[in-house]
């Protein structure tokens, strides 16, 4: 049976027929032809178009929306969304709904549009892979989508991996949040627990144990090496276990919960950690002289770290450290490359 094409839109040409075995490649081709899409855009009426059922995200935080809304208001939508054709002239979206949302805010009628021919299952995996690779999407719902596009694709993790730029073991590492119980995936979805915070916390087997010492990393704010020793000591040490108070979990909750804050203020009173200067209240998002400075001093410090003097708990405290600093990194200048080239 012949493979079901997809329909991809490149640059000063005609549709092109690919074969679906490289649809994914319509979400990460869209995304590098940025603003020069607006070539081959549909300009659709607003009132046509409607979220479709694949949203991955699940977070339009006020504060984002509204520094995306007023950039519209300004100069319009300059990446066209995704969308395919619905019922009754409308069209439904596969991505870009909070460019759709920033637009209806600001007061546009109409909105610019890349329209696919795909079915179901290819609008999912095209709305899945463009979300993913958002920087603005969470890592729980990063997490999720990946998982989603597994089932879909039926692809292994190594090669889902391959497709979106990234190693087999950081894909998971995030989809090892969705094991987490909804009550810490909340506390990472709001940005109080990292990505890393909540890999740290899986390691703790109790559901409930496990969500009271969350809530007490989120509330006192431990740093990545402070959650891994406090982790360490639960598992470690006898009475971090949820042991009913004269049968009231009421108040056998609240004890463990003294002993967990008992043992944070241990860790925390260690000393050891190092101290990072929070950045200059003068300091604002187009400022990069702080951060550049902060990053030359980053790297003399990598450069003259003695490892010789490394434990192996230290090791892999500073190997879980560098990962996030790579990635962090690696996010920061996907997000200035494009500036950089304009100049």
């Amino acid at each position: 049976m012949a493979k079901k094409p997809v329909f991809d839109f490149g640059l000063g040409q005609a549709p092109r027929v690919r074969e679906r075995q490289e649809w994914m490649e319509v979400a990460q081709d869209t995304r590098a032809m940025g603003a020069a899409a607006l070539e081959n855009a549909r300009i659709l009426a607003i009132d046509h178009v409607e979220p479709g059922p694949w949203q991955v995200r699940r977070d339009f935080r006020t504060e984002k929306m509204a520094e995306l809304v007023e950039s519209v208001r300004a100069q319009g939508v300059l990446e066209p969304i995704l969308v395919r054709a619905s019922e009754g002239g409308r069209y439904q979206i596969i991505a870009g709904e909070r460019r759709y949302r920033a637009a209806l805010e600001a007061g546009l009628t109409t909105v610019p549009a890349l329209v696919l021919e795909i079915d179901d299952v290819d609008a999912r995996v095209v709305s899945l892979m463009e979300n993913i690779q958002r920087d603005d999407l969470n890592e729980m719902e990063r997490a999720e989508g990946l998982v989603a596009l597994k089932q879909l694709t039926g692809q292994t993790w190594e090669e889902i991996g391959q497709r979106l730029g990234v190693t087999r073991r950081h894909v998971l590492h995030l989809v090892s949040l969705t094991k987490l119980p909804e009550s810490v995936q909340a506390l990472v979805r709001e940005g109080r627990l990292s990505a890393k915070h909540g890999r740290l916390l899986s390691q703790v087997k109790n559901a409930e144990v496990l969500s009271l010492l969350a809530e007490a990393v989120a509330e006192f704010r431990l740093t990545a090496a402070q959650t891994a020793e406090v982790v360490k000591r639960v598992g470690g040490e006898p009475g971090f276990t949820l042991e009913e108070d004269g049968g009231d979990p009421d108040r056998a909750r609240a004890s463990l919960r003294d002993r967990i804050d008992d043992l944070i203020d241990s860790v925390r009173a260690r000393g050891d950690e190092p101290v990072v200067a929070a950045p200059s209240a003068a300091t604002t998002p187009g400022d990069t002289a702080a951060l550049v400075q902060a990053l030359a001093e980053m790297r003399r410090a990598l450069a003259g770290f003695p490892m010789g003097t490394l434990t192996p708990e230290a090791a892999r405290n500073l190997e879980s450290e560098l990962d996030s600093l790579i990635q962090a990194a690696d996010l920061l200048r996907r997000r200035v490359a494009p500036t950089s080239r304009e100049g």
